[in-house]
């Protein structure tokens, strides 16, 4: 059988949060490839623009043209980096270097210069406040949102990774002062009436969730997305969960509900359930379920952000 005419069939490149061609060798990364999807960011020479020009693109966040030259570093980092705003300034390094964030850039202090030729992020910067024109100069590409959070000078950055939950007497903040600021980079549920503040803020990414009584001397310096007070127990889902009548009848008492992540009802709840159950709702992430229950839980909630549909809508895998 005659094989001269044999090709390898086209190749597709998805789902990469960064996408380096830059390396020694990295363009051969394009043998044969026809399509590149789902790609946050494309770093390319200036000598492999022409071939990627010939690629089809789809649902590409960015392609950042790099300079071609010995001296020159590129930075890459995917998920959560956390940079003084010093370090934006890239002291050690030059000004053809490039770095590029795919995920959350957190600055813990004032940026006053970017000392990076290019600065890329795919998707959110976090700053303080008074950042926001050395960032704007800066950034070269930004694709997604960029949010500053109260500061002022001499105040101290207290971070927070991950889900946090804290008792309402670990807010005096015993071992700190009183001009740090709390910086919750999800979500944060304080657990307990607060018997003294010792923070100048509180400022959380994800939703906060405080108590009810405290309301009135927390209103100005507390931040979050949302910021709820709540009356029932505050109850945290993140990730992928399923509720069914089960989960509801073993509550004890009323809570507050908070979904923040990518969460299912069942069919066997009704909304008479939900509203015996639940004092109040939260929804800052992905909901499905039978439409009357999603009714009732649209009711019932006091934020409702994140995406609601019901049980059979099509599948949104962008």
């Amino acid at each position: 059988m005659d094989m001269s005419n044999t090709s390898s069939p086209p190749r597709e490149i998805s789902r990469v949060g960064v996408l380096d061609l830059t390396g020694p060798g990295a363009a051969e990364a394009l043998d044969g490839v026809s399509r590149i999807s789902r790609v946050g960011v494309i770093l390319a020479p200036a000598s492999v623009l022409p071939r990627l020009a010939r690629i089809e693109l789809d649902r590409v966040g960015a392609t950042v043209p790099i300079p071609e030259g010995e001296h020159m570093k590129v930075h890459v980092h995917t998920g959560q980096t956390i940079s003084s705003g010093a370090a934006l300034a890239n002291p050690n390094g030059g000004p053809q270097d490039v770095m590029v964030v795919t995920g959350q850039l957190v600055i813990t202090s004032p940026v006053e210069s970017v000392g990076y030729g290019h600065l890329v992020v795919t998707g959110q910067v976090v700053a303080p406040a008074g950042s926001e024109t050395a960032l704007s100069a800066g950034l070269s590409t930004l694709t997604g949102q960029a949010l500053y959070y109260p500061y002022q000078e001499g105040w101290t950055i207290k971070l927070l990774s991950g889900h946090a939950r804290l008792s309402g007497a670990s807010m005096a903040n015993p071992a700190g002062s009183a001009s740090d600021v709390l910086l919750a980079i999800e979500d944060l549920v304080v657990s307990g009436p607060i018997e003294d503040i010792g923070y100048a803020q509180l400022v959380c990414l994800g939703a906060m969730l405080l108590p009810r009584v405290d309301e009135p001397r927390l209103v100005g310096r507390a931040w979050g997305d949302p910021v709820v007070f709540y009356s029932a127990p505050p109850r945290v889902f993140s990730g992928v969960h399923h509720f069914d009548r089960t989960f509801f009848e073993f509550l004890d008492e009323r809570i507050t509900w908070v979904l923040s992540g990518v969460n299912e009802v069942a069919d066997d709840v009704t909304p008479d359930l939900i509203k015996e159950k639940v004092a109040d709702i939260v929804v800052s992430g992905r909901l499905r379920g039978p439409r009357v229950v999603l009714s009732a839980i649209q009711a019932l909630a006091s934020v409702c952000s994140g995406k609601v549909e019901p049980n059979g809508a099509p599948e949104d895998d962008a």
